[in-house]
C-alpha cells in the first residue's frame, strides 16, 4: 500500500491515516468498497504535490 501511495503522488502516512479512518465508516457489504479505497481516490489533502485545476 504504501509503494502504490507512492506511485500516486500521495504522501504515505496522510494517504494510511486517511484508510484507517475512513474505511471503518465505509459499509462492508458495499461492492465497490476496496475501489473506494484505491490511492486514486483518496482525498486531495493526501497529495504530495499540489495539483492544478
Amino acid at each position: 500500500m504504501i509503494e502504490t501511495a507512492k506511485e500516486n503522488p500521495l504522501s504515505p502516512y496522510q494517504y494510511l491515516t486517511w484508510l484507517l479512518r475512513d474505511a471503518p465508516k465505509l459499509a462492508a457489504e458495499e461492492k465497490n468498497l476496496a475501489e473506494k479505497l484505491l490511492p486514486e481516490n483518496a482525498p486531495q489533502s493526501s497529495w504530495d504535490i499540489p495539483v492544478k485545476i
